[in-house]
């Protein structure tokens, strides 16, 4: 790579406050950060040719030449017009003036002038304007001249690469990743298959935009599910020199698992439980969460409208009087836990009691709240749910039980046949699906709500099971000390996570420093109202919060000095990391993990191999095998790869082993019935919170009601007990919960929440990114020296090899160009002088910041950046349909690093995009 030069360098009078800050201690060599024997790597699941294809090579010249023409002419006619004939006509009487002014109008609107004009020029007094407004008119009529050829180059190129466009979007790939994507605009893509390219309807040019959406996601990124982006395993052996060695017999020949979707089981158990030939055949059970806090009884249920669920997590508290027909019906279930009646067997027995002919429309009230549920119970950690069902069914002697059965034995069927079954027969299968799904649903209420929302029945994910891939010592050493300075300064600036900080903020402020809390499900309930509904910057009510938020603040604003001026690229000396690091007094001794999201800029393989490249970071993920749990189902079964499982368990027990009590890695079961929350687990034993099925053996549950919080004021820490009642307190067992379902933890229920924010595994590293700190705060900050500023420039931030930031601008809508123009040749001229204008990289990602406050946003696609070229027209055409929308606040224009010629991954003679997700450690700071 080149040298960055000194000016590019952060300067050390800009890094003085860290420097005087320094200490002998800052000069310590810290633990190395060391990567976990696994790793991901997702490619593309396409080449980048396809894109590279699709650019106008041909225009593009012309469009160069003509916006260095457009921009000679403007710049030319202010001078002539405005000074120059100014000048003249100030100098000018009677007919000479009318003439010099009749003159100016033309040329100002780049009109031919007359003969009776020229002749006006000829004039000795005015005969030194001839030569610039003749050589003005030379370049006019060159400028239009140019623009009839480009535009007829322009219409030509257009439908050949629209007619290639046509040809990748009828890849099958594509359109198996499409068809799981987006059904409907799978099914309206043959509409503009079979249109003529040169005459395209409104609607057919917004199927070509939303198609190549989905397109350009699947050649310029590496998307982590489906067939747009294949994932295969790697392992990480240091002991092996080279860089990165891959073995791919087949190429990167996909093959896909598909599952049925949990969610959908889920609501399908419901409509199902409603039936009238099958309610009361179920057998009532209690609310799990419920329980008792003085003369009034607890118990939370998942959000609804008329009835109709939201979500499936138990997330909205309900309380009530302990009255004496509650106690009565509580204490029945309780009593019957282990062969209760079904639903109308139990009506009859409290009918016997004192409820008399009250015990049935009682009942109902109780089920309607939610106290008492009356529903399927299957098991929350597998993706049988489906065959869960259908066993369930079984046992229920009635014509529709046996009808259900049979509908879902042909879902299942269909789910088997779906991933190796070509386009159209998939299609026929979606199809069939959605009838049978939409028959189970008809007790759903209200049914059109469910078909108006749900077509996302399948489930796909993709791998590249026979590359053998193994990155080695090359790989990381010439980066990993740059890296390990890094990570330690996050660490030491995080101390946990805010999560877990805000956690012990409300936990000291309720029971106080030392306190304890035996009624979790009570604390998270007033936990999570506290991080809704107070505010979260009065430093009164979240002191270690707010300390946490000064230590990212200072790490913003050092890291992101002056970077508005800032050259293209800065480096930060690893010493100011370590000042920094020092200022922020790391304490823990806690083993650490996170997962990086990373990509390599390198010419090919060659400069891999010989260190010639950057490592550029995407995001950051919590570490300890959480976040690649989802995997194990996918690659444990296939031969000579990694093993997975195996090894994320070896690293829990490491981590027990190592942690600085004595205390047992258990796991928090958490499904929320979503498919990547399943995953094997990794503990012998496992946290059953309320509303999870565990199929562990009861002697290895632990139930949430057997656990109690205290806090230590020695570490500041929160610690988690497993209470027996026959045990003196000093016997309690410590326990450690881990987290290892997909989610973020912000998703998570109440309960789930407060056992996640307070585990190693819960920790996020975020706010790594300067550029996004000060466009995230900007609106609301007036006083910031940017706040006016309609396009403003962040440099790329590197610690040597590694790059946090990638360079960014960010337009206010004002400063963009006139991308709502029909012409599109003109277009496409706009947006190529943009790009000259502010020196943009040719290929870019772009993001469109709404105010999140008043535009309706689409949350699952609209924060994801979109790939963006100057030199292809579909992807002009693309951004200009995303524009048209309101309350734009900014567009943020990111360079595309590693950029198309830094693509090092080829197969067979074909560039694609690769992403590596590596997991690093480190035991303690300073070990």
């Amino acid at each position: 790579m080149t040298p960055i030069p000194e000016r590019m360098q952060a300067t050390e009078e800009e890094m003085m406050p860290l420097l005087q800050a320094e200490t002998e201690e800052t000069k310590r060599a810290p633990a190395r950060w060391e990567p976990s024997p696994y790793a991901l790597i997702r490619f593309a699941g396409k080449s980048f040719a396809e894109l590279d294809q699709l650019k106008f090579e041909r225009t593009v010249p012309l469009v160069k030449e003509l916006t260095a023409l457009r921009q000679w002419i403007d710049e030319e006619k202010m001078s002539l017009c405005d000074e120059t004939l100014y000048g003249a006509i100030g100098g000018a009487d009677g007919e000479q003036r009318s003439a010099l002014v009749a003159l100016k109008r033309d040329l100002f609107n780049e009109r031919r002038i007359s003969s009776e004009q020229l002749r006006l020029l000829r004039q000795p007094t005015l005969r030194y304007l001839r030569l610039p407004v003749l050589r003005f008119l030379w370049r006019v009529r060159r400028y239009a001249r140019l623009d009839r050829i480009g535009r007829a180059l322009f219409e030509a190129e257009m439908a050949e690469k629209r007619a290639f466009l046509k040809a990748s979007f009828a890849d099958e790939e594509f359109l198996k990743a499409l068809q799981i994507a987006s059904p409907a605009l799978f099914a309206s893509l043959r509409t503009y298959q079979r249109s003529d390219p040169a005459q395209l309807r409104a609607r057919e040019r917004r199927i070509e935009d939303g198609a190549l959406r989905y397109f350009l996601r699947m050649t310029a990124k590496t998307s982590p599910f489906s067939r747009f982006g294949p994932v295969a395993l790697a392992g990480v052996d240091l002991d092996t020199a080279a860089p990165l060695t891959m073995k791919m017999p087949a190429g990167l020949r996909q093959t896909s698992q598909t599952n049925f979707n949990l969610a959908v089981v889920s609501q399908i158990a419901h409509s199902l439980a409603r039936s009238p030939d099958i309610y009361p055949k179920l057998r009532p059970f209690l609310n799990p969460s419920t329980y008792l806090k003085e003369d009034q009884i607890y118990f939370t249920r998942p959000i609804s409208v008329r009835e109709q669920r939201l979500t499936e997590s138990m997330s909205t508290l309900r309380k009530g009087p302990y009255i004496p027909p509650i106690r009565h019906v509580v204490e029945a279930l309780q009593q019957s836990r282990n062969g209760s009646p079904t639903l109308r067997g139990f009506e009859e027995e409290l009918a016997r009691g004192v409820l008399g002919a009250r015990a049935r429309p009682f009942l109902q009230k109780l089920i309607d709240s939610g106290l008492v549920l009356n529903e399927f119970q299957l098991p929350s950690n597998t993706r049988s749910r489906l065959l869960d069902l259908h066993d369930a069914l079984t046992h229920i002697d009635s014509e529709c039980a046996m009808w259900a059965v049979n509908h879902l034995r042909a879902l299942g069927e269909a789910v088997d046949r779906f991933a190796e079954a070509p386009v159209g027969e998939r299609g026929r299968l979606m199809r069939e699906t959605q009838r049978l799904v939409d028959e189970l649903m008809r007790w759903w209420v209200p049914e059109s709500m469910y078909k108006a929302k749900r077509t996302d029945h399948i489930i796909e994910d993709a791998i590249v099971g026979e590359v053998q891939a193994t990155l080695g010592a090359n790989f990381f050493e010439p980066f990993l000390q740059e890296l390990t300075v890094f990570l330690n300064c996050i660490h030491a600036r995080d101390q946990r996570g805010l999560s877990n900080a805000m956690l012990r903020d409300v936990f000291t402020a309720q029971f106080g420093e030392g306190g304890r809390c035996t009624n979790i499900a009570d604390f998270a309930t007033d936990y999570l109202r506290m991080v809704i509904q107070s505010n979260l910057t009065d430093e009164r009510l979240w002191p270690r919060a707010s300390a946490l938020n000064r230590n990212a603040l200072r790490y913003l604003e050092t890291l992101g000095i002056q970077q508005i001026e800032a050259a293209d690229e800065r480096f930060i000396p690893t010493e100011h990391l370590d000042a920094l690091t020092m200022q922020f007094q790391p304490t823990s001794n806690e083993p650490r993990s996170v997962a990086l999201n990373l990509q390599v800029a390198a010419s090919d393989w060659e400069a891999l191999a010989r260190g010639d490249y950057l490592v550029v970071l995407n995001y950051a993920l919590p570490g300890f095998g959480h976040f690649y749990s989802r995997y194990c189902y996918l690659f444990d079964q296939v031969e000579n790869t990694v093993p997975l499982h195996a090894h994320i368990t070896e690293r829990i027990r490491q981590l027990e082993h190592c942690w600085p009590r004595e205390s047992e890695m258990v796991e928090l079961l958490s499904v929320l019935d979503h498919n990547a929350q399943v995953h094997p687990c990794f503990t012998e034993r496992q946290i059953v919170p309320p509303g999870e099925i565990s199929q562990k053996a009861k002697a290895a549950q632990i139930p949430t009601e057997q656990l109690e919080l205290v806090h230590d004021p020695a570490s500041d820490q929160l610690l988690l007990f497993e209470r027996c009642d026959r045990e003196p307190v000093a016997e309690k067992r410590e326990l450690t919960p881990l987290y290892m379902g997909f989610f973020h933890n912000m998703a998570l229920p109440s309960l789930h929440r407060v056992l996640t924010d307070m585990a190693p595994t819960g920790y996020h590293m975020e706010r790594l990114k300067p550029a996004e700190h000060d466009e995230g705060l900007l609106p609301y900050q007036p006083d910031h020296p940017a706040y006016e500023q309609a396009v403003r420039h962040y440099p790329r931030l590197r610690v040597g090899k590694f790059v946090f930031q990638r360079e960014l601008w960010a337009f206010d809508p004002a400063a963009l160009p006139n991308f709502a123009q029909d012409d599109e040749f003109a277009l496409f001229c706009a947006a190529y002088q943009w790009k000259l204008q502010h020196e943009l990289p040719t290929e870019l990602f772009v993001r469109i910041k709404r105010d999140r406050l008043e535009a309706d946003l689409d949350f699952q696609n609209d924060h994801k950046p979109m790939y963006f070229d100057f030199e292809n027209f579909f992807t002009i055409k693309v951004l200009r349909h995303l524009l048209d929308v309101d309350h734009i606040q900014a567009v943020q224009v990111e360079e595309m690093l590693p950029n198309p010629r830094q693509l090092f991954f080829e197969c067979e003679d074909e560039r694609y995009a690769v992403e590596f997700q590596i997991e690093f450690n480190q035991e303690a700071y300073g070990d």
